[in-house]
């Protein structure tokens, strides 16, 4: 009899210790699956993936407690906790993952330089909420589209209402920034192409007109028309304060919202006569 109570109670001690080791089990397992996906794309991590990342502790943590205590209702509450943060994090890393594909493939976003950032996935969705400029959605339903744009696309305050964009405000930053490169080229401190490119990248500089590698300036007749339609808007960006239409040429936003109707590159305010000095690389 002794021996049979000492057996039961044996197997009742192996229950407890099974019961036991399931809770840290079951949440090692949740936790590795979890931090797999968080790490399986993490060259394509973004702002707010942290978050995230902390929310998945936390339901982390509440399902060990749950489970230990066998608390039903909260194991499936700490569960949709950590599937939800898996779920937007990969929704996140698929939106960086798609935009970075696509710069590389020769194809960046259309209006890359008049941006500082790419926005988050939940700027871009959350947007007008957050009262953020909606940059994704004007290109993807004023500049992108090959048929007719969007009815707010002809309009500048009908853009701004929309998308929250001041475009005004926008090609008059770019237009001070390409000004800023174009000094910079006049003043010699960028003389090489590398130089160029690097500050480019870097989103320091701004794309401007420049004579083709093989024409030397000095060789160019400042009075003649020769190759005036990259010497013009150059000049114009070094003496001048404005847009004029020779530079909205040069800013794709420009020229796009010029097909859109929202604006008229020929009526530029300001505009000063141009200099006549040719381009110095």
């Amino acid at each position: 009899m002794i021996e049979d109570d000492s057996l039961e109670t044996g197997k009742q001690d192996g229950f407890s210790a099974a019961r036991a080791m399931a809770a840290p089990i079951a949440t090692l397992g949740l936790g590795c699956v979890g931090f797999y996906l968080f790490a399986r794309d993490w060259a394509y991590f973004e702002n707010g993936q942290t978050g995230l990342i902390a929310c998945f502790l936390a339901g982390l943590v509440g399902f060990f407690f749950a489970f230990a205590r066998k608390k039903i209702f909260f194991i499936v509450l700490a569960v949709a906790l950590c599937g939800a943060a898996l779920f937007a994090s990969q929704k996140k890393y698929e939106w960086r993952r798609n935009y970075l594909e696509k710069a590389r493939s020769g194809t960046p976003f259309v209006l890359e330089p008049y941006i500082t950032a790419y926005p988050p996935y939940e700027e871009y969705l959350l947007a007008s909420w957050l009262g953020k400029p909606d940059w994704v959605r004007f290109a993807h339903d004023c500049i992108e589209p090959e048929e007719e744009p969007a009815k707010a696309c002809g309009d500048l305050s009908a853009i701004r209402l929309k998308y929250n964009i001041d475009i005004m405000a926008a090609l008059n930053t770019y237009r001070n920034k390409m000004a800023q490169t174009a000094q910079k080229i006049v003043d010699g401190k960028i003389t090489k192409k590398i130089d160029y490119m690097n500050c480019l990248s870097s989103k320091q500089c701004a794309e401007v007109p420049l004579l083709p590698p093989d024409v030397d300036a000095d060789m160019i007749d400042p009075e003649s028309d020769d190759f005036l339609q990259i010497r013009k808007p150059f000049w114009q960006l070094v003496n001048d304060k404005s847009i004029t239409p020779e530079i909205c040429a040069w800013i794709g936003l420009c020229r796009a919202l010029g097909k859109t109707g929202a604006l008229d590159p020929g009526q530029v305010q300001g505009q000063k006569q141009a200099s006549n000095q040719v381009q110095k690389k």
